[in-house]
């Protein structure tokens, strides 16, 4: 059972989360993501996001866009030597991470800079049990927009997409210094059923429907 949220004006609450949960958020890490793979091609998804935009507090406009291979190429330069080498991500490219991605989608500022990004690798959405989840293998927002709030954004953006395919919930297997993000964001420990991450040394959690749509109303609140 999904534990009760005080229900406060919607605003006011995502303003509060934005600036105390503010932190660099990823989950996954597999070592073959330094492994060659073919560039991305395709024009996936389809998704009403792209004809949203979210006023985001300390950010901005932000808008969602399936990023073009041009994108995943310049934050494969930029980011890697400003992420946080004690959190084990280094190693990341996004291009070889999207090339094998079945959904994906990037976050935007106003200066059409990629601010975050997150990808599943599996079937959207996955049958887990007799319910279909949103499986996020992969989550990072920019490691030049530390605290500023994009964390929680991201994530609800991501229920925003989990939600627009009918899932029933989200899992992901967090690395451990992103757990104490997903606490915080009430993930619940675990996965559901017998779901495990595909990788060892990741912390499975989900978020049930109940935690989905709450996520969902934090992205809803800050809509333009």
């Amino acid at each position: 059972m999904v534990s009760s949220v005080p229900r406060l004006a919607p605003r006011t609450w995502v303003l509060g989360l934005f600036h105390s949960a503010a932190r660099l958020v990823v989950v996954g890490g597999r070592p073959s993501d330094v492994a060659s793979f073919p560039q991305m091609t395709a024009s996936y998804p389809v998704t009403k996001l792209i004809s949203r935009s979210w006023n985001v507090p300390r950010v901005g406009k932000t808008v969602v866009r399936v990023p073009p291979s041009t994108d995943l190429e310049l934050i494969d330069r930029l980011w890697p030597g400003a992420r946080n080498p004690d959190h084990g991500y280094q190693h990341w490219r996004w291009t070889r991470i999207c090339a094998r991605s079945t959904d994906m989608l990037a976050m935007y500022d106003s200066n059409t800079n990629i601010i975050g990004i997150w990808c599943s690798q599996v079937d959207v959405p996955a049958r887990i049990g007799s319910r279909f989840y949103y499986q996020l293998d992969y989550l990072e927002v920019s490691p030049y927009h530390q605290r500023t709030g994009l964390g929680p954004m991201a994530l609800a953006l991501v229920a925003c997409r989990a939600s627009e395919l009918g899932c029933d919930g989200m899992v992901l297997g967090s690395i451990e210094s992103a757990r104490g993000f997903y606490e915080k964001m009430r993930a619940s420990a675990g996965g559901p059923g017998t779901w495990q991450p595909s990788e060892p040394g990741l912390i499975p959690f989900h978020f049930p429907k109940g935690r989905l749509n709450f996520l969902k109303e934090l992205a809803d609140a800050v809509e333009d």
